[in-house]
């Protein structure tokens, strides 16, 4: 399709006066692409049999939207336990009685019942079938004297074979013949059981086709286009594959036909389920549904365009726009072909992807094509309102159901407004998207459901932490210069979240998601001292036991596969006054000391409660208490030792002198701190030693990620 629209490549678009840097975020936020993807493994797509004219061989293919992967997900409607569905699925029932050609054929012997007959009177798409062949039934064919030639009656033959096909379904369905269409109404279809049990008790529409070969003509140029095609140059095989399948016909005349009855329509639809898909990408998918969601909102309940104009409108932007504009801009996107469109309906003309002489829209009135344009505007001048508003009383099944949609955007909503002004991406994505990813992402896990629905509740939760690792990856690596690892970022915002039960809800879900990110699992330990620091904050003896033996059994299992956890361990026995056990561990730990005795080990003012007297003094000073597993490893040693009244004078004096060595060794502020606590500890027992003045310490965190950790601190407050 020759067209003069040229893409926006920019974070702003004059024409709407709308930042689609923000439109973008909006679109993967309400759309993730985990979500709206295409399985392979889908059974929606795959060919099966039904009892539609007995004794004859025929596939069912399933087609449209859902069977495509492009329809709008399934919603909950707000308030209640009910789903909302926008997409059935239509069969294409290709008979294999009768085999058609897309050339002219004389003569018998080829294989072929009939051949293609049209001319230049005819609308581009549709054919007559010329028979050449004898059949039993006479009555399916129309003698035409003025050509000589028998041609298949539309009409007749489909009413012949959804008669018969009635005969065969179950007689408790309810059937009824709607044009070129048998329309069944059922709970599931004869030998498929289950398979669309999530749309049960809707209609779907059965299409009798007949088979055609070889490619026709009248769609040779999609072969040169897709030769010429970015996108589909990276599919050559798929391509010969669609083109060697040849086509289909189904009995739909144009809507200004002069011949309904011997007029068929050149089906390519099972071409564009190929295509949609194995060659559109799951970011083309996530536009293209965002797209469907405005023409729903705008445009129903009776729609001047079908939803197969916008369908076509996809299809030739996917093939003009290079695959990555979809990944990395889809607000300019939906925007392109919103304008593409546009352009259409201006020029009287949409065409049909495969055939673009055909004009969907030929049989609009003035006044029709006038409103269309007018709705399809109003899109354009702005795309984000109908969606907010179709959120506001249904949200997809992987959404809040707290709030709606539109709330939890509104930082983002009211960071597009500031942006108008400063036109700064990088402080765009740092304030805006990381305040409006934090906020979601605590809205996720505020979601409880009992045990009943713990499966639901973990999934819903880690929707919370996908939502940040896509905002780390999509948008905050990209547009920073220097940013820490995804694990230390995931952990930098579980651990400032204020509440200790959701930072505990948050680390659980980073932890579930072990399998797909193996960094997540060092959080472990993580999780496990929030546990025990959010034991501390309960006043309920039952609460605060729960979670005293959830830290226990994490502190076990994490210290039976290494010792990498072994400071944080010590610290829960020490708190619990278990200092024998406690001492055993740090004897064994130095006994084999290595390279984990370089780990830093740090406890914040969130931890107070944990962590003893002494080093609560100096996080109470200075924020934050911090150093290597072996400056921790001695204090404590001195700890349990001066705890246990049977320990002698020289074992305290013998772990005092090793940790002092350590100092010297490592010559770090952190570490002399920790022989002086111990010192001062040791002296409050009796043990006279020399005193070291102490040293002042950092905040461990911020001297590593300064501008990040800021930031992160500033979303989660603002929230």
């Amino acid at each position: 399709m020759e067209s003069h629209i040229k893409f926006i490549d920019s974070d702003w678009d004059d024409a709407s006066e709308l930042s689609t840097l923000h439109l973008s975020y909006l679109v993967q936020l309400l759309l993730p692409v985990r979500h709206v993807g295409w399985k392979k493994e889908n059974t929606f797509h795959k060919p099966f049999n039904i009892p539609l004219i007995s004794g004859i061989d025929h596939t069912c293919i399933p087609t449209g939207s859902t069977a495509e992967g492009l329809n709008i997900p399934k919603c909950i409607v707000n308030n209640s336990s009910m789903f909302e569905v926008f997409s059935d699925t239509d069969l294409l029932c290709v008979s294999y009685c009768l085999k058609i050609s897309t050339r002219e054929i004389h003569g018998t012997g080829s294989g072929f019942s009939g051949y293609f007959d049209y001319n230049e009177n005819m609308a581009p798409g549709y054919t007559k079938i010329c028979f050449i062949d004898e059949v039993t039934n006479k009555d399916v064919l129309t003698f035409d004297s003025k050509s000589g030639k028998h041609f298949l009656n539309r009409e007749n033959f489909i009413k012949g074979a959804y008669s018969d096909a009635k005969v065969h379904l179950e007689t408790d369905k309810d059937t009824s013949i709607q044009g070129p269409a048998l329309s069944v109404t059922e709970q599931e279809l004869v030998e498929f059981k289950g398979k669309f049990d999530q749309h049960a008790g809707v209609s779907r529409d059965i299409v009798l086709a007949l088979p055609c070969a070889p490619w026709p003509t009248i769609a040779d140029k999609w072969k040169q286009r897709a030769k010429l095609s970015s996108w589909l140059q990276l599919q050559p095989s798929l391509v010969e594959s669609i083109i060697e399948d040849g086509c289909h016909v189904v009995g739909t005349p144009p809507k200004k036909s002069q011949n309904p009855d011997l007029e068929w329509r050149i089906s390519f639809s099972a071409s564009e389920g190929r295509l949609a898909r194995e060659a559109v990408t799951d970011h083309q998918r996530q536009c293209y549904i965002y797209l469907k969601i405005l023409r729903h909102q705008v445009m129903k309940p009776d729609p001047v365009l079908s939803s197969y104009v916008f369908k076509s409108v996809f299809f030739y932007a996917c093939e003009k726009l290079p695959v990555s504009f979809w990944r990395d801009r889809p607000g300019n996107c939906i925007l392109y072909m919103l304008d593409l469109l546009l352009e259409c309906l201006k020029r009287r003309h949409v065409p049909t992807y495969f055939v673009p002489e055909n004009n969907l829209i030929n049989h609009l009135s003035e006044a029709e094509l006038d409103m269309a344009i007018f709705q399809v505007q109003n899109l354009r001048d702005n795309p984000i309102s109908p969606v907010l508003e179709f959120t506001n009383r249904r949200s997809f099944a992987y959404h809040s159901q707290i709030v709606p949609f539109s709330s939890m955007a509104q930082p983002l909503l009211d960071d597009m407004k500031t942006f108008a002004a400063h036109r700064d991406r990088r402080r765009a994505v740092n304030d805006g998207f990381l305040l409006t990813a934090v906020t979601i992402c605590q809205f996720y896990l505020l979601e409880h459901m009992g045990e009943q629905y713990k499966e639901f509740e973990v999934q819903k939760h880690q929707e919370g932490i996908q939502t940040l690792i896509h905002l780390y990856n999509q948008w905050l690596k990209p547009s920073q210069f220097s940013v820490p690892p995804l694990v230390s970022f995931i952990a930098s915002i579980g651990f400032e979240m204020e509440d200790h039960a959701q930072s505990c809800d948050f680390y659980e879900a980073v932890v579930t998601l072990g399998d797909v990110y193996p960094e997540f699992l060092d959080l472990r330990g993580n999780l496990a001292s929030l546990y025990h620091s959010s034991a501390y904050t309960f006043t309920d003896t039952s609460a605060r036991d729960k979670y005293l033996r959830k830290a226990n059994d994490l502190f076990k299992e994490l210290y039976n596969e290494n010792t990498h956890c072994v400071i944080d361990y010590v610290t829960y026995l020490v708190k619990e006054n278990q200092f024998e056990e406690a001492k055993c561990v740090i004897e064994e730990f130095l006994d084999k000391a290595d390279e984990t005795t370089n780990i830093v080990f740090s406890y914040s003012i969130k931890e107070m409660e944990i962590i003893d007297d002494n080093l609560r003094k100096h996080v109470q000073a200075h924020g934050i208490v911090f150093g290597d597993a072996l400056s921790f490893a001695y204090y404590y040693l001195v700890k349990c030792l001066c705890s246990l009244q049977q320990q002698s004078l020289s074992q305290v004096s013998e772990a005092l002198c090793k940790l002092e060595q350590h100092c010297k060794e490592t010559k770090t502020e952190s570490s002399f701190d920790f022989y002086n606590e111990a010192k001062t500890m040791s002296a409050e027992s009796k043990h006279n030693l020399p005193f070291i003045s102490p040293a002042t310490t950092c905040m461990l965190i911020a001297a590593v990620f300064p501008s990040l950790f800021t930031l992160i601190i500033r979303a989660i407050r603002r929230r």
